[in-house]
């Protein structure tokens, strides 16, 4: 018989159900904590473990040794009869910071960059003789007492020719 781990790399809890070979319903939601893993059963059949992982597989579960290789960012990860290593889980988790922080930032220049032809797009609207040559978007996170700020990042979109204020470098 096998036994299945799942970890959870993500920042918040996960409520993991699955569903065993001849059950006529769902296991109870297994609480899996951020930055930490279950067992799954111990006596699981080598059949409802490749059922479960691969169900779990369509919403993104991965091997635990190719989580913190992949190319999305990863909310479980899984391991078969042996626990995932706490250098894995922290590797992943890390990795999934940097996922998360691309993300973001992407989603930071495309909305700098929807609020210039907005602009761009009123003004001509108005036939104003005014015209759009740079929009900063700076996002700050206003931090707690005693906490660090987190987020503080800005975006400038320029026309051509328009030196940047900030440096990019």
């Amino acid at each position: 018989m096998t036994t299945l781990y799942i970890a959870n790399t993500s920042k918040q809890k996960h409520l993991f159900i699955y569903r065993r070979a001849e059950a006529t319903s769902t296991t109870p939601p297994i609480e899996i904590p951020p930055g930490t893993q279950v067992m799954i059963g111990k006596n699981l059949s080598p059949e409802e473990v490749d059922s479960i992982i691969e169900h779990h597989g369509h919403y993104g579960m991965v091997n635990a040794r190719d989580a913190a290789r992949a190319d999305n960012f990863v909310g479980l990860c899984y391991s078969i009869d042996k626990p995932i290593s706490e250098e894995n889980l922290e590797l992943t988790y890390d990795h999934n910071d940097e996922i998360l922080d691309a993300i973001a930032e992407s989603n930071r220049e495309k909305t700098a960059v929807a609020i210039s032809a907005n602009l761009e797009s009123a003004l001509e609207s108005t036939h104003s003789a005014v015209k759009v040559g740079r929009v900063e978007v700076e996002v700050t996170e206003e931090a707690k007492i005693g906490q660090p700020q987190r987020v503080n990042a800005g975006v400038e979109v320029l026309k051509e020719g328009t030196a940047p204020r900030r440096n990019h470098g």
